[in-house]
């Protein structure tokens, strides 16, 4: 590549990206609390946290038999 290409590709990048970062400098604290009020609503409206769900009897988990063809090993 040649110097004046590769400087002028140089300079085009650099610029990009100080563009970039100059829009990008403020908003990171402003979308990390978004995040953190769209977390706490989701657990908020999550059904498995409410209250309903705390009062019913939990049934122990049903445990299933394996059946014996797959228990065997192959008598090739």
């Amino acid at each position: 590549m040649p110097m004046w290409l590769r400087n002028f590709t140089f300079n085009q990048i650099q610029a990009h990206f100080k563009e970039q970062n100059s829009k990008n400098s403020g908003t990171s604290t402003d979308d990390m609390s978004r995040y953190k009020d769209i977390f706490n609503k989701a657990d908020i409206n999550d059904p498995s946290k409410s209250s309903s769900s705390r009062n019913q009897s939990k049934k122990p988990p049903t445990k299933y038999t394996v059946p014996n063809f797959v228990k065997k090993a192959s008598k090739k």
